[in-house]
């Protein structure tokens, strides 16, 4: 998708492929994650060729979409896990 195009209908994402040789698809395409992760500029990463970036955490991903929209983005939106320094233990 080209940068500030949005997207008539969410994307249809897969996975494909057989062990050792797995792809990640996005709408019947082959879809390599070019990306970075964090707060950076969004508007930076698309004139660098970026097509993706990913979330630390959940609290802003309203604004997050929408950056990921203005700039022809995808987003892998994560979400925050306490580590062991501070007390958690899974």
């Amino acid at each position: 998708m080209a940068p500030g195009a949005v997207a008539a209908a969410p994307s249809v994402v897969t996975v494909d492929g057989r062990p050792g040789a797995w792809r990640l698809v996005r709408n019947g395409q082959p879809y390599f994650v070019c990306g970075a992760g964090g707060g950076a500029s969004k508007e930076l990463l698309a004139k660098m060729g970026g097509n993706s970036f990913r979330t630390w955490g959940a609290d802003r991903l309203d604004a997050d979409f929408a950056e990921a929209r203005k700039y022809g983005l995808t987003v892998m939106a994560g979400f925050w896990l306490g580590h062991a320094e501070h007390g958690f233990d899974y």
